[in-house]
């Protein structure tokens, strides 16, 4: 499984090509690494839009939210990346 990425943070292109998205990279020139599914999406199964996933740094899956998420979805991804990078940390000093 591998990952095509193109120029400078992230944004993840399921089932698209350079081609597909290259007009949205000539019109707003965002400064952002565009990274292919390339197996993943199927991988992390992932059918909606968006699919936001949280690893922690032992590769294990700390957050989900499929589609578009409710009021609590910022407070909700903010703590599962504390927790993540707080677990990994802790488990790393023992």
């Amino acid at each position: 499984m591998t990952a095509s990425v193109l120029p400078p943070s992230p944004a993840a292109f399921a089932k698209a090509t350079w081609d597909d998205v290259a007009p949205y990279f000539d019109e707003l020139k965002p400064r952002t690494t565009a990274v292919f599914a390339d197996g993943l999406d199927n991988f992390f199964r992932v059918d909606a839009f968006p699919t936001v996933i949280v690893l922690d740094r032992t590769g294990k899956i700390a957050y989900r939210s499929d589609g578009f998420g409710d009021s609590a979805f910022t407070n909700d991804l903010s703590t599962a990346v504390r927790r993540a990078l707080g677990d990994a940390s802790s488990a790393a000093t023992k």
